[in-house]
């Protein structure tokens, strides 16, 4: 934990852009779960279409894509949202910081 740490805290708002990011992972973990579980529950259902929101923009790549539906889709939704929280940590953690004091590098 030490190193994710320091790995927050070297950049200027590391804090909330891990929260962010953090949260969004966590949205689209749950969101995920929810639909794997209405899937083995209900035959015919709509449940992914919520993954599908959560996950927009980049899950329009992965509709208009050739990929058959299923296990497949699925895994590149959620990669997609992965994706999606690595940009939100990349855009959010602001500048790097100087290692021994408080102003930008």
């Amino acid at each position: 934990m030490n190193w994710f740490q320091r790995k927050i805290d070297g950049y200027l708002t590391g804090r909330i852009a891990a929260w962010c990011a953090g949260g969004y992972a966590a949205i689209v973990v749950g969101v995920t779960a929810f639909v794997v579980a209405a899937a083995a529950t209900t035959e015919n259902t709509f449940a992914a279409v919520w993954l599908l929101l959560v996950t927009l923009p980049t899950s329009l790549i992965v509709f208009f894509s050739p990929l058959p539906a299923g296990a497949a889709t699925l895994i590149a939704l959620i990669a997609s949202g992965g994706f999606q929280a690595w940009l939100i940590w990349r855009l959010l953690r602001g500048r790097r910081m100087r290692p021994g004091g408080n102003e930008p590098a």
